[in-house]
Order: C-alpha cells, then sequence, then structure tokens
C-alpha cells in the first residue's frame, strides 16, 4: 500500500503539507452547514493560534513524513535514515524514555555531521552503531516525523531545495 495524498509541498516527494487552509489563506470552522469540530481539534492540536489569514510565505511551515522514498507507509519496527541539507533547520517531535523529543540546529555540535555539512538523522527502536547522537527512539511506535522551519528560505518557498523523504536502514 502507498501514501498518497492531495496536499504534497514536493510532488515527487512524500511530505505533505502540515495545514490545509482555504483559498483565501484562511482557517474556517463555522459554515452555513455547521461547526466543523473534528477540522478545529485537528488544527489546534499542533498549535494555539492561527491568525485569520495566512500571509503566502508564513513565519513558520510545517511538513510531515507519512512514508518512505518507496511511497510506503513508515513501519514500527524498522528503522530509517532523514536526511538533512545543511540548509534546513529542523525540529522533530517524538517522545521516548530518554527524554529526547527530538533533534534540532542546537543539537548539531553534538551530532555526527557529513563532509557538506549535512546531517543524517536516524529514527526508529534501534540507533545505527556509532550513530545514537543522530537517533530518535520511537519504543517501537510508528512515528510520524514532523519538520518545522522557520523563516524559510527562497529556495525553501520556491521548492528549489527539497528534503528527501525518509529510507529504510535496519
Amino acid at each position: 500500500m502507498t501514501v498518497q495524498s492531495n496536499n504534497l509541498f514536493w510532488p515527487e516527494l512524500h511530505w505533505p503539507y502540515f495545514f490545509i487552509f482555504d483559498p483565501e489563506g484562511g482557517v474556517t470552522w463555522d459554515t452555513p452547514d455547521g461547526l466543523f469540530v473534528d477540522k478545529r481539534s485537528d488544527m489546534y492540536h499542533p498549535g494555539t493560534y492561527y491568525p485569520k489569514k495566512m500571509p503566502q510565505q508564513p513565519a513558520t511551515a510545517y511538513l510531515c513524513a507519512l512514508a518512505d522514498n518507496h511511497g510506503q507507509p513508515l513501519d514500527a519496527q524498522k528503522t530509517y535514515r532523514l536526511h538533512v541539507p545543511k540548509d534546513f533547520a529542523t525540529w522533530a517531535f517524538i517522545y521516548n524514555p530518554l527524554d529526547r523529543v527530538g533533534l534540532s540546529t542546537y543539537d548539531v555540535p553534538n551530532m555526527k555531521t557529513n563532509v557538506d555539512g549535512s546531517v543524517d538523522i536516524y529514527f526508529g527502536p534501534k540507533a545505527p552503531a556509532g550513530l545514537e547522537s543522530n537517533w530518535i527512539p520511537t519504543q517501537g511506535k510508528r512515528a510520524m516525523p514532523v519538520m518545522r522551519f522557520y523563516g524559510g528560505t527562497e529556495a525553501f518557498w520556491n521548492r528549489s531545495s527539497k528534503l528527501p523523504d525518509p529510507e529504510i536502514v535496519q
């Protein structure tokens, strides 16, 4: 089964844009047909305030990985690598007993980086040997990585800079 979404940030990858706004850039729950409590709840779960209208390029953007690089749903029993290009600021939210709720650009000095300055983040039930500092434990639960981008660059918004899909490593 491949994961499909009609809200992909990059059409050839599997990163849907986390929030879905109406054509005017707003979020409406009260309509002539009813009050959409579930939709309101879904939007307020990851945040607490949304303006009546979002700008074309909001100050913060959220993308979530629902599938691997083959379009398959993320599997709780597998470990994945997410290659983060050096120009992407990151923050991932996965809770675990190590109290490591994510990795961000503040963690890079303690992580193993690639020669070009990029970082590989691993998430899954087991850390790859020697890469524990780059690993987010998932305790055997299915992960849904969320990437938060503050002040996206022009390369982000014109989609010329891309975040690869997660890849299975174990």
